[in-house]
């Protein structure tokens, strides 16, 4: 991290799949890049992680969620009837944020913020010993909204290109262990 954290890990992989189908194909050794125009913290530079583990892109459950969210976001632009585009960029992202009593955790460094793709998927996997970590949509004004801290399980869909985003600090309850904050983040951007 650029402001010199050490509090947020991630697992990326990139997946790419046509419009309007079920033919999700996976991209090896992608980095995760954002413009500055959308990251001020991290932008214009190529990010490279670890790639998320095989035996969880291939486990039936990663599989339903990502297809439940294509499905979703294929919905989406089908009311929108444009053929402007032909295939979804697809990027998932396994988030740890941790914090302890030397440092906060924080979910989104960058601030409120787009990320510059169509749709974002966002489930909660874990969290332990956790205050904090709710969850802003603004308006493009950046009024706020609705605020809510998402528990395990709750998933949000967001139009990416509507809305602003942002995910409060996470700090320890009992400040003798840390506090663990899992989240699974699936990004679709529409490309030609």
């Amino acid at each position: 991290m650029k402001d010199g954290g050490v509090y947020r890990y991630r697992r990326h992989a990139v997946f790419t799949c046509p419009k309007y189908t079920k033919n999700i194909v996976q991209l090896k050794n992608a980095p995760h890049y954002q413009s500055s125009q959308y990251n001020n913290l991290n932008g214009d530079i190529e990010r490279w992680y670890k790639q998320i583990e095989n035996d969880i892109i291939g486990s039936r459950v990663f599989g339903i969620f990502i297809e439940h969210a294509m499905k979703v976001f294929n919905l989406c632009e089908i009311n929108y009837l444009l053929d402007d585009w032909s295939s979804w960029y697809i990027e998932a992202h396994q988030f740890r944020i941790i914090a302890n009593g030397k440092m906060e955790g924080k979910p989104t460094p960058e601030g409120i913020h787009r990320d510059g793709v169509s749709y974002i998927f966002m489930l909660p996997i874990c969290k332990r010993n956790v205050t904090g970590g709710i969850s802003t949509i603004y308006s493009n004004d950046l009024v706020p909204l609705k605020s809510t801290e998402m528990s395990i399980g709750d998933i949000a869909y967001v139009d990416d290109s509507k809305v602003y985003h942002g995910v409060s600090e996470i700090s320890p309850i009992n400040d003798n262990q840390d506090a663990i904050r899992d989240m699974l983040v699936i990004t679709f951007k529409k490309t030609n």
